[in-house]
């Protein structure tokens, strides 16, 4: 039973990594819509300790969490700095390095 709902919580936080949403916006997604919205309100306050921070009212997964904790997942746990960096062709990484 504790695997199973670490598993939830697990998979509640890779669906906020991918698409950060509102609670109620969360509620209403396929893979809850079945669900205690009672136990899912429990998970999201487990998560809100450590690993949930809010814009507004959007509820966005902390990238060092998620690295730490989401590995089993698909997911690209770049941060944005670095997906930039990835994106720029071999000539322009190296008229950066000779700014910095």
């Amino acid at each position: 039973m504790a695997n199973q709902v670490r598993e939830l919580m697990l998979d509640i936080a890779a669906s906020l990594f991918i698409s950060p949403c509102s609670e109620a916006d969360l509620l209403e997604r396929d893979f809850l819509k079945n669900r205690n919205k009672g136990g899912i309100q429990r998970l999201i306050m487990m998560l809100e300790k450590e690993a949930i921070y809010y814009k507004g009212e959007i509820m966005h997964i902390k990238l060092k969490w998620a690295k730490k904790n989401l590995r089993e997942y698909e997911l690209d746990l770049r941060s944005e700095k670095e997906k930039e960096l990835d994106g720029l062709t071999d000539f322009a990484k190296q008229v950066l390095k000779l700014k910095f």
